[in-house]
């Protein structure tokens, strides 16, 4: 009889705080944001729990509606729909800011410098915006990093904070990050169903950052994406080696600020 035994594991949205409400702040940074057709990415979280973020491109400013482009979708196959309450971050007078919306129109007819028309989307337009702080928690896409390796384990049965002795690694590869979580994409057929509050600990490296993450993480959601019949897995972190945990979590801000610096610098 084998007998199993365990080792520690160590293989080597919070709410807006606005920051300006005057209308007249709003409509002149929004209409200068068109004017440049500024890039916005809107958030979306289906009620299954997954997040599907879009990119698009600010078009014009009418008295009720912010227009834009359609957007690209992160996921294929992903789309936000008309009704849809969302969060848009956007970089406008040189700062990041976000604001809660509604999708009116997906399918809106946009005159551009009255020469052609494209199909676009029609937002609600808000009353105030809010300073980006919780940046950190804004989930960022891995595109445009070489691919980025998580290795995925199940804890021992009997003891939460280790791994059985052997425990089989299944590797996926990082789809998209934030402070609180990531979503893996991994083969369909990884073993053994894969059902919400799952627990994995998480280990994965991140570009220009010394020491790799350990992290244990609960998965909030799964699903196969058909374009590729991979397993996508959303999973959110959990404290588990106190002092760690905290220590991890504020590298992942470092690097999820970072990142978002670098996008700014490029739209400068």
């Amino acid at each position: 009889m084998t007998t199993s035994v365990s080792v520690p594991w160590n293989p080597g949205l919070a709410s807006m705080q606005p920051t300006d409400t005057s209308s007249e702040t709003v409509e002149r940074l929004i209409r200068a944001g068109c004017a440049r057709n500024v890039p916005a990415e809107i958030h979306y979280e289906h009620r299954n729990g997954s997040i599907i973020t879009g990119r698009a491109r600010l078009l014009e400013l009418t008295e009720c509606q912010i227009l834009a482009d359609r957007p690209k979708y992160l996921d294929r196959g992903g789309s936000i729909p008309a009704g849809a309450s969302v969060t848009v971050h956007v970089s406008l007078g040189g700062s990041r800011y976000q604001f809660d919306s509604v999708i009116e129109e997906t399918n809106r007819s946009i005159s551009l410098g009255g020469r052609k028309k494209v199909r676009g989307i029609a937002l609600s337009k808000p009353t105030g915006l809010a300073d980006s702080q919780r940046r950190a928690r804004l989930r960022i896409s891995m595109v445009g990093y070489d691919p980025i390796t998580v290795e995925l384990v199940r804890p021992h049965p009997d003891v939460s904070n280790a791994c059985p002795v052997g425990a089989e690694i299944i590797e996926g590869r990082m789809h998209d990050l934030s402070v609180g979580g990531l979503a893996v994409l991994v083969d369909h057929r990884v073993p053994g169903a894969v059902h919400r509050g799952d627990h994995f600990f998480l280990t994965f490296a991140l570009p220009s950052v010394a020491e790799e993450f350990y992290i244990l993480g609960s998965v909030c959601h799964s699903r196969v994406v058909e374009a590729s019949g991979s397993l996508r897995m959303g999973l959110s972190f959990r404290p588990w080696c106190g002092r760690r945990f905290i220590h991890d979590q504020r590298r992942l801000s470092l690097f999820v600020v970072e990142h978002e610096r670098r996008l700014l610098r490029r739209r400068k």
